[in-house]
């Protein structure tokens, strides 16, 4: 169908003029300037360049009109923009105060102060206040490696600020969120720490009080060491800290299970069942232990505890566990060993 000249002009308009300035970068240019070629259909700007013989570009108002309407567009994007960061800037602010909470913490009955907090579901505790609650231990603070020490005559813990691990003597010990310092203030994640220290951790609900209860220390004997440092260095040398405690972990909780022998060397040679440990049977019993699986049993019998109440572990590795996997729960992985209830 032909265009009518009403459609024409505005066609005109769209190829001509938008076009032109377009490519022009935006520049203004008048009648004279870049004349615009087209067919007979677009004749009718003729009309809007009198006294021309030749079609040209619509007249500067137009182009200033649209550069108008594009700073008008843009500044309309800038407060948009503006708007929106302040949102969500406000948006986060509030997100991270309704995460973070006042808690209380009692240590064997006794409210800890100064006041602890919970952010993102960690309860973070005041170091010092804390390791004083649990009796026995000096600290000191170094400014350049910004650093809490405290010891004890039982071992030496080191708390790097910022970092997501103490270290026992020395050997590290993730944990599960970083050291903070609030107002001058080391402050440790509660559970990972009070646990690692041989207390008891229990929590019911953020209204009430988490309770630590600590265990009592030093009540085992030189066999009991002599035995589980050479069980742990045997099954676990290599592994962190933590998993060579939960190996110690799994023979006390024998230990202390019916179904097991009363004893850590029983339970080591038990075989009412076959052989219970590969050391015993290929006689890496007998090595000479590692000083930090030697750490890691003192440890383990005076209290310290990374995997509950774990009777079986195996490195997937060296052993389909097929048993184990069937018949008991699983609990969770340290280095190499996934340990099961």
């Amino acid at each position: 169908m032909p265009a009518s000249p009403r459609s024409a002009s505005i066609y005109a308009l769209h190829r001509g003029g938008v076009s032109a300035i377009l490519s022009d970068g935006g520049a203004g240019r008048g009648c004279g300037q870049n004349p615009i070629r087209g067919p007979a259909a677009l004749r009718p700007m003729e009309r809007m360049c009198a006294g021309q013989n030749r079609l040209c570009q619509p007249p500067r108002p137009l182009q200033i009109l649209k550069i108008g309407a594009n700073d008008i567009i843009v500044k309309k994007c800038k407060w948009m923009i503006c708007l929106l960061a302040v949102a969500l800037s406000l948006g986060l602010g509030q997100t991270a105060q309704a995460y973070e909470r006042a808690v209380e913490i009692t240590v064997d009955g006794e409210t800890l102060s100064p006041a602890a907090f919970a952010v993102d579901g960690v309860t973070y505790a005041p170091m010092v206040a804390l390791l004083d609650a649990m009796g026995g231990w000096d600290t000191t603070w170094d400014r350049v490696s910004r650093t809490a020490t405290s010891e004890t005559d039982r071992f030496t813990l080191a708390v790097p600020v910022g970092q997501r691990y103490v270290a026992v003597d020395g050997q590290r010990h993730t944990i599960s969120a970083p050291n903070l310092i609030r107002n001058g203030r080391t402050y440790v994640p509660l559970r990972a720490v009070a646990e690692l220290l041989g207390a008891k951790v229990t929590f019911t609900s953020w209204s009430a009080p988490v309770k630590v209860t600590t265990g009592e220390s030093g009540s085992y004997s030189q066999e009991d060491l002599y035995w589980l440092s050479r069980i742990i260095s045997a099954e676990s040398q290599g592994e962190p800290l933590a998993g060579q405690i939960a190996v110690g972990n799994v023979v006390l909780n024998r230990v202390a299970h019916s179904d097991f022998p009363s004893t850590v060397k029983d339970v080591i040679f038990d075989t009412k069942h076959g052989v219970q440990f590969t050391p015993v049977a290929n006689g890496a019993i007998y090595w000479e232990p590692t000083a930090q699986s030697v750490k890691a049993a003192q440890m383990a019998l005076e209290g310290s505890n990374t995997v509950g109440k774990s009777l079986y572990f195996f490195n997937p590795s060296l052993s389909q566990g097929t048993w184990i996997v069937q018949n008991r729960t699983y609990h969770s992985t340290i280095g190499n060993h996934r340990f099961y209830l």
